[in-house]
């Protein structure tokens, strides 16, 4: 149950380092992967605003350097890879990590009004549901 509330959490800094790790895949966390991307909103959100940490476009789109991105292109792949919900995870997340560059580079280029439209795009809306909601989906089917 705490992976259900987890996800319909509003987002919470002070919380997110308070959620303490649980066993979940090998080599992943998977409620504290969902946490992680349900924050990434808030820090885009800031970065928009000149606020929180410096942010890298190059780093923020790139769908492997984040814990999540690190597991799913190598032990996640390696046992969940031919499975169809791990693709979908992979395909959507690395979406998500696509839109959220836009959204940084588009500050990077003074753009703030067109890195907010970005944020609150249907399309980067979906991909973050979609990534809690597929992550759930696959933490459920495995018995993580």
């Amino acid at each position: 149950m705490r992976l259900l509330s987890l996800i319909s959490r509003t987002p919470s800094p002070l919380l997110a380092s308070a959620v303490p790790a649980e066993p979940s895949a090998p080599g992943i966390d998977i409620p504290a992967a969902i946490q992680a991307h349900v924050l990434w909103k808030l820090r885009l959100q800031n970065y928009i605003n000149g606020k929180g940490e410096a942010l890298d476009a190059a780093v923020v789109g790139c769908d492997c350097d984040c814990v999540l991105g690190h597991w799913i292109h190598s032990e996640g792949e390696e046992v969940y890879g031919p499975h169809p919900t791990f693709r979908e995870v992979k395909a959507i997340h690395a979406e998500f990590h696509r839109r959220a560059g836009e959204v940084v580079r588009a500050v990077d280029n003074g753009d703030r009004p067109g890195a907010q439209a970005i944020l609150g795009a249907q399309e980067f809306l979906k991909a973050s549901e979609q990534i809690k909601k597929k992550l759930a989906s696959l933490f459920l089917e495995f018995d993580f």
